[in-house]
C-alpha cells in the first residue's frame, strides 16, 4: 500500500511538471513527451485521471484531442476535459472554448467558446483573457465591440 502512495506521489509530480510545460507554453516539449510515453504509464495517469485528479483529466483530454500517443479522439477529449473543468481547471475550460471555437469534435460555436474562455479568464487565465478580447474585437460569440476588446 506504501508502495502506491509514493508512486501516486511520483506521478503528481510529473503531472506537474508536464502542466507547468503547459502553462509556459511550452506545448511542443509538451506534446513530445506525451507521444513517448509508455503504454503502462499512460494508463497510469489514466487511473489518476478515473480517480478525480483534475490535471490528470486534462493531460488526458488534451492527449485524446490531439492525438498524443494515442488514436485521435475528440469525444474522449472532450469527455476528460469536461470532468477535469467541472473541477475548475483553467486549462480544460480554455480547451474546451478552443474545441467550440474551431468545431473540433463539436459543432463550431462562438458563444459555447466564449463560455468557456469567460469560466477560465474568471480565474486569471491569461490566454483565455487574450481570446476573449478577440472575440471582442472580431464580434465572435459576442457583439463587437472594441472599448471592451481593449
Amino acid at each position: 500500500m506504501g508502495d502506491l502512495n509514493v508512486e501516486e506521489e511520483e506521478l503528481n509530480k510529473e503531472l506537474l511538471a508536464l502542466i507547468s510545460l503547459h502553462n509556459e507554453s511550452k506545448n511542443n516539449e509538451l506534446d513530445s513527451r506525451f507521444n513517448t510515453l509508455s503504454a503502462e504509464k499512460r494508463n497510469m495517469y489514466l487511473k489518476l485521471a478515473e480517480k478525480g485528479n483534475s490535471d490528470a483529466q486534462f493531460l488526458i483530454g488534451r492527449m485524446f484531442t490531439l492525438g498524443l500517443g494515442v488514436k485521435k479522439d475528440y469525444q474522449k477529449g472532450l469527455y476528460w476535459c469536461m470532468k477535469s473543468a467541472d473541477q475548475d481547471n483553467t486549462n480544460a475550460q480554455y480547451g474546451i472554448g478552443v474545441l467550440y471555437r474551431n468545431g473540433f469534435g463539436v459543432e463550431q460555436d462562438d458563444t459555447k467558446a466564449m463560455y468557456w474562455y469567460l469560466k477560465a479568464a474568471n480565474q486569471g487565465l491569461s490566454k483565455a483573457q487574450n481570446n476573449i478580447g478577440n472575440a471582442y474585437y472580431m464580434g465572435y460569440g459576442v457583439s463587437r465591440d472594441y472599448k471592451i476588446a481593449m
